[in-house]
């Protein structure tokens, strides 16, 4: 038998251009992108220098990345450090800028170099993987008590679960006043529900509750995913099933909104179910619309308080730039 003809690439290189001018070409480009993200770490620094994000009506950078289009929270929050801390170590900007090392792993060496051995830490992340990197950061970190040691989890949620948990998040990062990533969100959770429920711990009061009066009998259960038939006939006529956001009149895609969340303890009751269209509810489910009240009587705001709709408060001045005469 013939041995197999080698398969000729699916996208072959431009006639007359090497594959080794298309990997130097690549490797300008990727120079060009750190050069950019080094920029804009920049100017996260200095928003967060002037306590811009909160002044914008974010509640820390991370929302303020996911809202910008800047990336996720984990990678905002690796573009601002760089931006705060690659200048002052020239060897990993270099590699940084050069492409020899991911925004990932040059954060990291931002976590633990110092002056005197950010050879090392840069020769480390240059050679390595990126796990292999943050595995190395996070032991060091551990050793100097930087950081508490921890262990890795892998959970598995049902398309609604993790929803639910996505919506925890952000409104523990509210409540908090910073960003709170999954693993903490998992122990503050579960320290909040064996508090509520275990006699022999401290209770405390739930994040956000309904008011006594609009409660339904001890025999509801709080929490239930499940909507009785005639709440929500009740609930769709009184709403005309119209979205009751102002200025929003959709009728279609409108879902039944939880006020207050199941996971804090909202009921399905009148009180606590209203329509809403599935583009704002995903806004309340991410904390940038708040309805507060109840269903009967609601009042609809952004997420720093101002009325729902109303502009947003004006631009932060230019650094080296006074106020507007």
């Amino acid at each position: 038998m013939c041995p197999p003809k080698s398969q000729a690439p699916a996208n072959p290189p431009p006639p007359g251009e090497s594959l080794y001018e298309i990997d130097r070409r690549i490797l300008a480009r990727v120079a060009e992108v750190n050069e950019r993200l080094l920029a804009i770490g920049r100017d996260l620094a200095a928003v967060a220098e002037a306590d811009g994000f909160r002044r914008l009506g974010y509640s820390g950078p991370g929302q303020y990345g996911e809202t910008r289009g800047v990336g996720p929270v984990g990678r905002t929050h690796d573009i601002l450090r760089i931006g705060r801390m690659l200048d002052g170590f020239p060897e990993t900007r270099k590699a940084f800028l050069e492409g020899r090392l991911t925004l990932e792993r040059a954060a990291a060496v931002c976590q633990v170099a110092q002056p005197g051995d950010e050879h090392k830490w840069c020769e480390k992340a240059v050679g390595a993987t990126t796990p292999e990197v943050l595995r190395e950061v996070r032991a060091e970190r551990v050793a100097r008590g930087e950081c508490p040691p921890t262990r890795r989890l892998s959970l598995e949620f049902r398309p609604q679960d993790e929803r639910d948990f996505d919506a925890a998040c952000a409104q523990l990062s509210r409540d908090l006043g910073r960003v709170v990533r999954e693993g903490e969100a998992v122990g503050e959770l579960s320290r909040h529900y064996v508090e509520c429920r275990d006699s022999r711990r401290r209770r405390t009061q739930p994040l956000r509750s309904l008011a006594p009066e609009d409660r339904v009998p001890p025999e509801a259960k709080p929490g239930a995913r499940y909507v009785p038939s005639a709440v929500a006939r009740a609930v769709w006529e009184r709403d005309k099933g119209r979205c009751q956001v102002p200025g929003c009149t959709f009728h279609f895609f409108v879902d039944l909104g939880h006020i207050v969340a199941r996971w804090l303890g909202g009921l399905p009751i009148e009180a606590n179910l209203i329509c809403i269209c599935h583009a704002h509810n995903i806004l309340m489910e991410a904390g940038l619309l708040v309805i507060r009240g109840t269903a009967f009587n609601p009042t609809f705001e952004h997420h720093d308080g101002r009325p729902f709709g109303s502009p947003p408060p004006p631009p932060l001045p230019q650094a080296g730039h006074g106020p507007s005469p």
